[in-house]
């Protein structure tokens, strides 16, 4: 899978910052060592692509692939489990921390529940072929780490839509790489499909999710461009049939000419 190269925005040098930094290429270096794919997701990523535009927690959360679980509890310690119990986040992943008290999360799979009632209820992200190949090359504070696309990094943030009275900063950063100017409109879409793509009876559920997201976000331009794009892949629309929602998938995520 090829990795794109994308823009990178200067973080400063804040303690904070450098004590992220310092866990980063510690983790890095141990995980290259391995033959360990990780891809950035999260704060710290949003902050790749859109700056630092609200204080970085001291965490790194990182995608990785399901073929890798075991090398990771090797040469990280521990082991992958299943964290149920929070209302809207459920993962598969690995719990750790970097040397110097940076907690680290390696995600084999997320799962966004808003309606634990519902068997179609469930929005499942992972590092699927649409997400390495779209990941990008980017640097935090000098050190390069391969990202998720931030069409993805937006879409799992939309889907989170929690904002600061909720102490939670999903929405800022959703709003702060769509504004950044790097989000393509095809891309977004295509990445929407891509989770869509296995479970097409979630399809109701993810344009719902992403519309509420949206819709909390200021207006603009680039905020307007996305809610056409969602249009264009039928989801808006209450009335619009489901066939046609999914072939209208179907057809998006064909091959790039």
């Amino acid at each position: 899978m090829s990795v794109e190269n994308n823009h990178s925005s200067v973080i400063p040098e804040s303690p904070n910052n450098l004590q992220l930094k310092e866990a980063l290429m510690e983790t890095l270096k141990k995980a290259s060592d391995a033959g360990i794919d990780l891809y950035l997701t999260g704060g710290t990523a949003a902050a790749v692509y859109a700056g630092e535009t609200r204080p970085l927690s001291l965490d790194l959360d990182f995608f990785v692939h399901p073929d890798a679980k075991e090398k990771i509890q090797r040469v990280f310690g521990g082991s992958f489990k299943y964290f149920g119990e929070k209302k809207l986040f459920k993962s598969d992943k690995l719990v750790g921390k970097a040397s110097n008290g940076v907690d680290l999360d390696f995600i084999a799979e997320q799962n966004i529940v808003p309606d634990e009632t519902s068997p179609e209820g469930k929005i499942t992200l992972c590092l699927n072929d649409f997400a390495r190949s779209k990941s990008c090359e980017n640097e935090f504070m000098g050190e390069k780490i391969k990202v998720l696309p931030p069409e993805l990094v937006v879409v799992a943030k939309l889907f989170a839509g929690r904002g600061k009275e909720l102490g939670k900063y999903d929405l800022d950063d959703s709003k702060a790489v769509i504004e950044s100017g790097i989000i393509r409109p095809e891309i977004f879409k295509r990445a929407v499909a891509s989770i869509v793509a296995n479970n097409e009876n979630i399809a109701p559920l993810v344009y719902s999710r992403l519309t509420a997201g949206l819709s909390k976000l200021s207006s603009s331009a680039k905020v307007e461009v996305l809610i056409k794009a969602l249009r264009e892949l039928g989801g808006i629309e209450e009335t619009f049939p489901i066939d046609q929602i999914t072939q209208t998938l179907r057809d998006s995520i064909l091959p790039e000419g």
